[in-house]
């Protein structure tokens, strides 16, 4: 037991007051405090709500918010807001439908398949998403629809994507146009090949195709004979290798031509075969050039042997002949050689511009050439042993008279 004094006491009396005061301040201070805060918070929440509601009554989609209800029937929705655009896609105003069942908005979107997931959704499935076709005015709509759950109501989203779909089809149709002429030019190129492929290995002339350096990249068949090489094998190849030591810079000039003119450059030259022996080639080589910038790109060449020729030039510059027709000639050939030559039969003289050209298999080719002994016909020059058979034509050979007084002669390729 213990007494305070006046003082003491008087203490105590005034800080249990003060104490007292400065909580009951602190409490109200709280209040205060906790009040403003749930002003501020319910102030930001109607702006948030006021922007989410202009946003919603502007956009172009339709949006609606609604709340499960439970029938004896199905599970069915009523809206609770519908913004303006919802006219748009149902035909109907919000404020008609605020209040009404979703499956009162129309049998166009309220599909079974529709109403089954938004049930779904209600008790916690994943968002849905699903695309429809209607009818507005007279023009279809397709329409993409979106639901999602938001805590114990769903939002149901229409966007109109007819623009899309058709921009889709015409994007699908123009790919399905575009792979048909895709096809048809793949068809066309691999013809136009197939075509050339047949002219460059049944042409007269040896077709044959080179890279700017002068190596072979391709060699028609009657080439590769004459080379004794296939085309792989020539891949890679110089046709400078070809030629002999004196005609390879009259080749590299030609092929300097080719590159800086667009004429073709023609160059006689001759060639090595397999056997060692040479054969005169005239060859007329064109630079492909880019059609954008001009520049070659590659080189197609046509040779063909003019062996014989050469010799004929040769026996007149000797004297022994006067033209071509005053010569004779007898090829030596085998295999597809023989068989393109020989097929020409007695029209192979008038190929030749000579009087005589005869064809003979042999394993090893070559060309002779030999002034003719025969007589001259005055009218079409051609050295031959029937002139003068007929005595009232003396000066005239047997397919000159023909000709003129008889039934003329047969000729089948020349």
């Amino acid at each position: 037991m213990f007494f305070l004094s006046p003082d003491e006491t008087l203490a105590v009396l005034t800080a249990a007051f003060l104490g007292g005061a400065l909580f009951g301040r602190i409490v109200w201070r709280r209040k205060a405090f906790d009040e403003s805060i749930r002003t501020a918070a319910g102030a930001l929440l109607r702006r948030a709500e006021e922007r989410l509601r202009l946003v919603q009554d502007t956009s172009p989609d339709g949006f609606a918010l609604m709340h499960p209800i439970v029938t004896e029937r199905a599970a069915d929705f009523e809206f609770a807001y519908l913004n303006p655009a919802w006219e748009h896609f149902t035909g109907r105003t919000p404020a008609s439908l605020v209040g009404r069942r979703f499956s009162e908005v129309g049998s166009e979107i309220a599909l079974a398949r529709v109403m089954e997931a938004l049930a779904e959704l209600a008790e916690g499935a994943a968002p849905y998403h699903d695309e429809l076709s209607l009818k507005r005015n007279g023009d279809d709509l397709c329409v993409a629809l979106t639901a999602v759950r938001i805590d114990d109501a769903i939002a149901v989203t229409l966007a109109d994507v007819t623009a899309r779909k058709q921009a889709e089809a015409m994007l699908a149709a123009s790919n399905a146009e575009l792979e048909r002429r895709v096809e048809q030019r793949t068809i066309e190129l691999a013809d136009a090949r197939e075509r050339y492929r047949l002219l460059a290995e049944h042409a007269s002339d040896m077709i044959s195709t080179h890279a700017l350096d002068g190596t072979f990249t391709y060699a028609a068949p009657a080439l590769e004979a004459l080379l004794g090489q296939s085309t792989e094998q020539l891949k890679g190849v110089s046709a400078l290798s070809f030629a002999a030591a004196e005609d390879r810079e009259l080749m590299a000039a030609g092929t300097e031509r080719a590159m800086r003119t667009k004429a073709p450059a023609l160059v006689t030259w001759r060639c090595r075969r397999p056997d060692g022996s040479y054969v005169w080639l005239e060859t007329s080589g064109r630079a492909v050039r880019d059609p954008a910038t001009g520049q070659p790109l590659w080189f197609v060449c046509a040779s063909r042997d003019v062996t014989a020729r050469k010799r004929i030039e040769d026996l007149r510059a000797e004297g022994k002949v006067g033209s071509s027709l005053q010569a004779e000639v007898d090829f030596h050939l085998s295999g597809a050689d023989y068989d393109l030559l020989a097929g020409l039969g007695d029209d192979l003289k008038f190929v030749m511009l000579t009087s005589a050209a005869r064809v003979h298999r042999a394993a090893e080719a070559r060309v002779d050439v030999a002034p003719s002994a025969l007589t001259k016909c005055e009218r079409c020059w051609h050295y031959r042993d029937d002139v003068g058979a007929d005595a009232a034509h003396a000066g005239l050979c047997g397919r000159c008279v023909s000709n003129l007084y008889g039934k003329g002669e047969a000729r089948r390729y020349a």
